[in-house]
Order: structure tokens, then sequence, then C-alpha cells
């Protein structure tokens, strides 16, 4: 007896028990059939890249292309002068076009053999039915030769809900009392074994189990998925996984070099660990789907059935499989007690499972390492771009599995879900980051990289704890919003769950990106970093104190700042529940208002957003009594604008981001069901108000003459890209803030019940009639809209195509001055004038973090001794001025006649620098910590920070720096572009 999944049930008034509805929840095959696709199209394509490098000539063309593409920049003589930079520069770039050529016939060898696995699929599953008709020699069953019996067939598919009854074929030469459900979309069949039509007149009950059985398979939908399981799966076997396996065991005997797919046995061998891993999970998760399809179709039969029935009998006299567990896993068919429990009770087909969600994870980290393999082929010159493309693509997988994966929790309601929102995202995380691990390309390409940048075991830990947490935040919107959805209270909309299910995948991209870009790169990346000093006035402690914490800066914001699906995917977090539950007419509210209850989160909102503005004006009122006018007309930071006014524009981002965690708190606090849609949409109303609010604190600051320049006129002229750039800015860290700030009223909220009416009903406005739902239409067009003014920056920053970082001869041959610096907001704030020119590469200023520093210094006997280092923040004003800040410890490592040596500096070093030609010229260095150098651990001196004016040769390519000298190489990576 064969079986199904439940995609879902209809409604059948002779059921003794109802049958879930084919839209209410997906079914467990869905899942595994997807998670299938994923494993065998990560795993086979990364088989084909390796395959292709096993072929001599390939492996050999691509070494030749690699020393010729080369040989050009190994060529080139030591760096003579500053004006060689840019022709250095252009030979890079000369050299991955050039090897692009070769990387993409690798990649093309994935693609053509994916387009023949799945295609070899396709006609496999395309010839079943007739394979099986042949093989088995099975016969038409028509009305001539068993009209009782056909009519009898009849009236079970009509019974089960099948809108056309199928094709019934007897199996004569078959004695067994067995069934099978198969065909195509169009002609579905069922065969019925010689012995089971005996039953039909021997024993009535138990052939009717076993018909409506194979029946429950057709109106589960799930013989395509069955039948392309088992398609899939010989097609791997035959396309992939033969000739991988084939190819090396050929190499070997013709002596081909089987280390060209690692550079070493030790990795070849890794790689066939790998294989092994992967070709088991992909053969475990094909049992997978055959095992659930079983406990599904026992579990529909079972309704129609009845509890009389025969089902339940025959099922317990089925043989249990014996000896271990992991017998039960390689069968086809799954255990008779995993199907009697589900006859028992159906519902718990419809409950998780993290054994699946695990695998669904693994897949997902094998799918983006081979993606990020894949992409950086494809975008050879722009590195953020393929890893954040990846990113973005891995998160739609990721939220999807995970929403669908709530959707089948909450859609039992008599289960509780205490721990679901929690275990849910940390398996799958945890799958996530095993997959990386497991992937043929992390096998055969990373497996000797020490540490991948991170720091070892210690950073993955870290890293994948931050995924964890964004999960677990995800996981409770989603089973919120999706427990909304599924309401009986709730209009009924068959479309609402997928809704939520797509907005889970947008609302975790740009997330999700941001964190896979950087999870790969050195620990120091995901450092925060504080502002710069103020260059007046800096020996005033409270306005140094309120620079240094305002500029706060953190690289995965810039991401996600940069990012166009930031916002609109914040914008989901409330919409989305707004709109699924918008009440229609005759339901005893105006038509076209929300189900929920938002008037509290409105108000709120509104008053934070007023807060905001009417404390910023406040502020900039105090400020022009408590800073002399010197500071205020502090030019120190760009020539363009006062530094006084971008400390005032932190000050006020920074107030709107504490504003919207009180907002939160406040809400949560007051508010006991769909707290996180409610959150979402006060924080969003409070950041919206308090940007635009901006207009009017620069207003009434120009007015009143704060910044002493007299304007001409009191409104400012703000850009609508700056405006924006605010809105992402104050949305995006009030949205991480108003987290805290909601837990921490939530748990007020609950003390406080517990201690005075623990049972009282939540209170607050009921409903939307006193709220304009045009609000809500218009802050949803404003969050959407806001990132389409910074598109072309967006874009600039992700692909890095921004403007030369030296200047270059015009058509007359003269140089061309540099480029000027770019009013902002600020400026507008700080002077009416216009920005002057100024001697320093805008590409230049910014705050960056050494990602990589390495350096050679020549012993007393002429031993040349390297050096290595990262985590140094440069920051480089606009006005010339330039620190380099090494913490409280950072830390250089080299060694020595096998003794390590290690010097450790903190403190800073000030400068005066100028750009030029590629260069940047240092002066007037003033260094303020100290040096101490161990050598095997012991100290060896401890001395006060030396400053060097040695000259730096600049590459600079949007947010992607690297600094040579005659002894050293820097790459650098901004994360501000303020100094």
């Amino acid at each position: 007896m064969t079986g199904a999944e439940v995609e879902s049930g209809s409604q059948d008034d002779t059921a003794h028990r109802p049958v879930p509805h084919p839209h209410d929840v997906p079914a467990g095959t869905t899942t595994r059939f997807a998670l299938l696709i994923a494993v065998v199209a990560a795993t086979s394509s990364t088989m084909f890249m390796l395959l292709h490098l096993l072929v001599p000539a390939n492996s050999a063309r691509q070494v030749d292309a690699q020393k010729s593409c080369f040989a050009e920049v190994s060529g080139l003589p030591p760096l003579a002068g500053p004006d060689e930079v840019p022709l250095r520069a252009e030979a890079a770039a000369r050299v991955m076009r050039c090897l692009a050529p070769v990387y993409l016939d690798e990649v093309s060898w994935a693609g053509y053999g994916l387009v023949l696995l799945f295609g070899l699929a396709v006609v496999l599953y395309w010839l079943q039915p007739w394979w099986i008709i042949r093989r088995r020699r099975l016969v038409p069953i028509s009305a001539e030769n068993c009209p009782e019996l056909l009519a009898y067939l009849g009236e079970l598919s009509r019974k089960v809900g099948l809108a056309r009854p199928p094709a019934w074929l007897l199996a004569p030469y078959n004695a067994t009392v067995g069934g099978r459900s198969f065909g195509h979309v169009r002609r579905r069949r069922v065969q019925l074994d010689a012995g089971l039509v005996i039953l039909y007149s021997t024993d009535r009950a138990a052939f009717r189990a076993v018909v409506l059985h194979e029946l429950a398979h057709l109106w589960n939908r799930d013989v395509d998925k069955t039948y392309l399981t088992m398609a899939i799966w010989r097609a791997f076997v035959v396309v992939a996984l033969i000739p991988f396996v084939g190819g090396l065991l050929i190499a070997i005997p013709l002596g081909w070099s089987v280390t060209a797919l690692t550079g070493h046995w030790t990795g070849t061998l890794a790689v066939l660990g790998s294989l092994l891993a992967l070709t088991a999970l992909v053969y475990l998760t094909r049992n997978a789907i055959l095992h659930v399809r079983e406990t599904h179709a026992d579990a529909i039969a079972a309704v129609h059935d009845g509890p009389d029935g025969a089902l339940r009998g025959l099922v317990g006299r089925l043989r249990a499989p014996a000896g271990s567990w992991w017998r039960a896993l390689l069968s086809t068919h799954p255990d008779p007690r995993q199907r009697l429990a589900a006859i028992d009770d159906p519902a718990v087909l419809a409950r998780p499972s993290l054994w699946v969600l695990a695998g669904a994870g693994i897949a997902a980290g094998m799918l983006a390492t081979d993606l990020g393999f894949v992409f950086d082929f494809l975008f050879v010159t722009t590195a953020a771009f393929s890893r954040g493309l990846a990113g973005l693509v891995t998160a739609l997988v990721l939220g999807g599995l995970l929403a669908v994966t709530l959707w089948q929790a909450a859609g039992d309601p008599a289960r509780r879900l205490r721990w679901t929102w929690l275990l849910c995202p940390a398996v799958l995380a945890a799958g996530f980051v095993l997959g990386e691990h497991l992937s043929l390309f992390h096998a055969s390409v990373r497996w000797d990289q020490p540490g991948g940048g991170l720091g070892g075991g210690v950073a993955v830990v870290l890293t994948t704890l931050l995924l964890v947490v964004g999960g677990v935040l995800l996981a409770g919107w989603t089973l919120s919003v999706l427990r909304l959805a599924l309401t009986p209270g709730t209009p009924r909309r068959r479309w609402a769950p997928f809704a939520v299910v797509a907005a889970t995948g947008v609302v975790a991209a740009p997330w999700f990106a941001a964190w896979f870009v950087l999870h790969g790169l050195d620990l120091a990346l995901w450092t925060p970093i504080l502002g710069s000093v103020p260059g007046t006035s800096a020996d005033i402690g409270w306005y140094r104190t309120l620079a240094w914490w305002t500029d706060f800066t953190w690289l995965p914001l810039r991401y996600l700042d940069d990012n166009p699906l930031t916002l609109p995917g914040l914008t989901l977090l409330w919409l989305v529940p707004i709109v699924i539950t918008l009440r229609r007419r005759g339901t005893g509210t105006p038509a076209g208002e929300p189900a929920l209850r938002l008037g509290r989160p409105l108000t709120t909102g509104l008053g934070g957003g007023i807060a905001v503005v009417v404390i910023g004006v406040a502020l900039s009122h105090v400020a022009k009594s408590a800073l002399p006018l010197n500071v205020r007309q502090d030019t120190t930071f760009t020539t363009g604008t006062t530094y006084f006014g971008y400390v005032q524009l932190c000050t006020y981002i920074t107030l709107a981001v504490l504003a919207q965690a009180v907002v939160a708190g406040l809400v949560a606090a007051r508010v006991r069901r769909h707290r996180p849609a409610l959150v979402a949409l006060a924080v969003s109303l409070t950041g919206t108000l308090a940007a635009i609010g901006w207009l009017g604190v620069l207003t009434f600051s120009r007015c009143t003459d704060l910044y002493g320049n007299t304007p001409t006129r009191c409104v400012p002229m703000v850009g609508l890209t700056d405006l924006t750039g605010h809105l992402h800015t104050i949305l995006i860290k009030g949205l991480i803030v108003a987290v805290p700030g909601a837990l921490l009223g939530a748990a007020v909220s609950t003390l406080r019940r517990r201690r005075t009416h623990p049972d009282a009903p939540a209170s607050g406005p009921a409903g939307a009639r006193g709220v304009p739902v045009v609000v809500i239409a218009l802050l949803a067009a404003v969050m959407i809209a806001a990132p389409l003014p910074g598109l072309p920056g967006d874009w600039n920053i992700w692909t890095g195509h921004v403007s030369s970082s030296s200047a270059g001869p015009d058509d007359e041959g003269d140089a061309k001055p540099p480029p000027q610096t770019t009013p902002t907001s600020a400026t507008s704030a700080g002077r009416d004038t216009d920005p002057q020119e100024t001697t320093v590469d805008t590409c230049v200023v910014g705050t960056w973090i050494e990602t990589a520093n390495e350096s050679h210094v020549k012993s007393p006997g002429g031993v040349d001794v390297r050096f290595t280092s990262a985590g140094r923040v440069q920051r480089f004003r606009a006005d010339g001025v330039a620190v380099l800040d090494f913490g409280t410890g950072n830390v250089t490592t080299g060694t020595f006649n096998g003794k390590t040596i290690r010097s450790v500096s903190s403190g800073t070093i000030t400068f005066r620098y100028d750009t030029g030609a590629g260069q940047i010229l240092y002066s007037s260095p003033m260094a303020s910590g100290t040096t101490t150098v161990t050598l095997d651990g012991v100290v060896q001196e401890t001395r006060a920070l030396e400053a060097s004016v040695e000259p730096d040769h600049y590459v600079c390519q949007g947010d992607v720096m690297t600094q040579t000298g005659a002894s050293f190489t820097i790459q650098l990576a901004r994360t501000s572009h303020t100094g």
C-alpha cells in the first residue's frame, strides 16, 4: 500500500473528523520536496564545477590563465612614485577581466549539468506511467466486465471529493492486496492488485480502506511530487554522482592531478567526506518524502473510513522495521506506529519537524555558499554586491521555510507554542552554519584557510548567535501575524498566510544580506566605532562626549542603510497585519477598516514624533547659550559645513532613536495582543515624523541665528536624498533599540497584570473607527517610496562604481581640480555659502577600519620579518586632519627565529594630511599612547607611541581602500563617510 501527503483537506459532511482545507496548512511533503530540490541543486552544481577542474585540459587552462593574467602585475616594477598608482589600479582591473572567462567557463559546466540533471528527471517522470503499465502488464477495468466494481469505485471517488475520477487499472499477475496511484495531471490512474480485487467480495471493509488510501494520494495531489522525487534522485545518481566519483577513480590510474580540486591530498579527502555526507542528505530527504506521504494519506483515508473502518487494523498488522533506528531512515515506508499515530490524531501531521527544519538550514547553507561562489565569478569586481545578492536569495529561502514551519504550528490551535518561536530559528541557524561547512565548495576551497578571518570557533559562535537572535525576533512577528490571520474572528482570506510567508522573506532579506556579507570577514568589522573628536573646544567634556556617542557607527548598519529593501521590509511588519484584517461589509464595522486596535499605537507614535521635534527645537535653543560662538562656527569638519551642525544632526537622530525605544516600551506595556505589529507601527510613525521634523529644527536654528552666520532666509535647502537618508538611519537604528524597549514594556505589563487583575481583558480604543485610515496609507507610501531617491547612491555603494580616487589629466593636459565637498543637510544647517574647494580627495574622507595590515622589517642580520595586524581605525576629515586610533590595545604579531614578537599599541596619533596623484602626505604628527613589545610573552620594552610621516600610496574605490608603502600593505573598509 502506498501513500501521499496531506496538502490540505476539504470539509466532508459524512466525515467523523474535519479534514483541513487544502490552503490552510502546507503539507510536510511540499517543504521536503523543496528541500530536496535545493540540496540536489547545491550539491550537484559544485560537483559539476569540480568535475570541470578534474579534466586536465581545463585545470591546465585555468592555471595558464592565472599565470598569464597575473603576469602583467607581477612584471611591474616596484612603485617608484605616486604617478604609477593609477597604472596599478587599471592593471588589477584588467586581471579580473582576464580571469572572468575562465571562471565563467567553470560556472557554465554547473549550468549545463543542472539543465541535464533536471531535464532527465522530467523525462523520467513523464515516462513513469508508461513504464508502470508496461512492466506490471496492467489492464483497464471497464464497465463491460466489472460494472458493479466500477460503480463502487466511482462512489468512493466522489466521497473523497475528487472532481474527476481516475482510470482504474488491474494488475492481474500481482496477488498482493495493495494498490498504487500514479499518472500525470490530466490522466490520474490507480492500480488495483489482483489480491485486492478479491477482497471486494470477501472483505469489503478492507478493500474500501485500501482504495480510500490510494484515492487520498490523488486528493492530496502528492503523486507528481512523489514520482518527481524518485526521478530527481535517479537523475542525481546518473548525471552527477556517478560521473564525479568515476572521474576521481579514473584520474588516479591515468595520473591526473586529483589535487587540482583542493591543492592537497587532505583536501581531496575532505571533498570525498563532504560528498558522502551530502549524498546521504539527498537520499534521506528522498526517504523523508516517501515517509510523510504515507502518514498523510492514512490520516485522510481514516477520516472517510470512519472510526470503525478496517484501515487501522490493516496498518496495525504491518511489520515494524527490525534493527536500529537508522534502518527506519533507510526504509521507503514509515514505521507503522507513526502511521497509527496519524490515524488516531491527524493534527500531528501539521506540527513542524525540527529535523526537517535542520535539513532545510543545511540546504540553505550549501545554497548560500555555492551562490556566493558562482556570483563571485559573475561579478568579479564587486564582491560586496555578489555576496549581498547571494544573501538576498538565501534570505528569501530561509524566511519562507521558517514562515511555513510556523504556519504549520499555528494551524494547530490546540497546541501550545511556548518554545516553537525560539527553537525553530535556532535549529534553522545551526543547520545553516553546518550546511556552509558541509558544502563541497567549503571542503575543496576553504578547508585549509585559517579561520576565514573570523577568529576561529569563537567568532562562528558569536555570529551564529547574532543570526539566531534575528531569527527569533522574525519568528515572533511571523507567528503573531499568522495567528491573527488564522483566528476565526478575522476575515477569512485564503491568500493571507501566503502573504505572511512572502513578507517574512522580504523582511529578512536586507538584514540577512548584511550579515552574510560580513560574517566571513574579520571580527573587527563587527566592532562598533565611536565618533570623532571635535576640532574646536574639545576641552568641553560634555560636548566631546556628545560628539563621540551620537556619531556612533557600525558597519552592518551601513549595509542596511544602503539596501533599498530595508524600509519596505519594515513597512510590511505592520502593513501586512492591517491589510489581512480589513473588515468587509456586513461585519458590524465600516467596510475597509482593520480589525486591529490601532488607536493606541498611532496615538503613541504621533506623540513620540511630536516630542522629538519639540525637544530638538529646545536643544537647539539651549545650545546657543551653552556653546560659544566659535564652537558653533567650527569649520574643522568640512569646508562646507560646521562641525557643530553635524553634531546637532547626530544628536537629533540619537534623540529620535531613543524616542522610538520609549514608544515601543509604552505600546508593548499597554497592548497585549499582536504586539510585534503594533509596536512596529508606532515606531515607524515616530521615526517618520522625526525625520520630517528635522526640517522644522533646521528652520528654527537658522531663524534664531544659531550658527552665527546671519542667514538670508530661514527655510533650509535640504535635498530629498538627504532627508530620506535620515529617515533610513532613524528607522533602522530605531527598530534595533525598539526591541529591548518592547521587551521591557512587555515585562512590566506582565508583572502589573499579575499584581492587579491577571484575568482582566486588554483595554484601549476599539478598532479603527477614530483612526484616519489615510494616515496609514500615507505612512506606508512614504516608507516604501523613501529608498527611491537614493537608489543611484545605493547601487554605487554595493557595486563600487564611484569616481576614481586620484586626479588625472584632462583633455588639455592640466591636472583636474579635486572634487568638491557635496553639501548635506548639515551644510544647510551651518552656512549659506557655497561649499569651498578642498585639496582632500572626498573618496578618502571617512572612518576606515583596517581589515588586514602586513609590513616587513629587516632584522639586524638582514632577515625579513613579516608582521600582521588588523582592527586599527583611520579617520580622515575633510579639513585635512587624520587620526590613527589604536584603541585600547591593537596587537601586531611576527615571528623571528622561531620566536613570537608581539607589539601592543594603545592611544591615537593625529596628523595633518593632504592628497594628490594617488598619494597621502602626512605632517605635524602628535602621538598620545604607549607601545609594549614582548618576545614569547616576555616584555622587552614599553615606550611612548611613535608616529611616522611616511607617505601612503592609495587606491580608493567605494568603501574599500588599499594603502601601500615601501614596506607595508594595508586593506581598509569604510564604516562611515564622516571622519
